[in-house]
């Protein structure tokens, strides 16, 4: 097989990394999916926000930063 088609360190890593995103979608899907069915406080609603802020701020944490 030519080098040109050979899947290398280089190649798997973006690919697991789309992946992952993809898991972490499906989970977050699901997520809302069983929220929409659940009937929720209005005093609830106001964790959304804070609920999205810790999770932007998880995945700033683990984004890796090349400079």
């Amino acid at each position: 097989m030519s080098p040109k088609y050979q899947i290398t360190a280089v190649n798997v890593m973006p690919i697991l990394k789309v992946l992952v995103y993809s898991g972490l979608s499906a989970v977050v899907v699901a997520a809302i999916a069983m929220l929409e069915s659940a009937e929720i406080a209005p005093q609830y609603v106001l964790l959304v926000p804070i609920v999205n802020s810790i999770l932007y701020t998880l995945k700033e944490f683990f984004t890796v930063r090349v400079n």
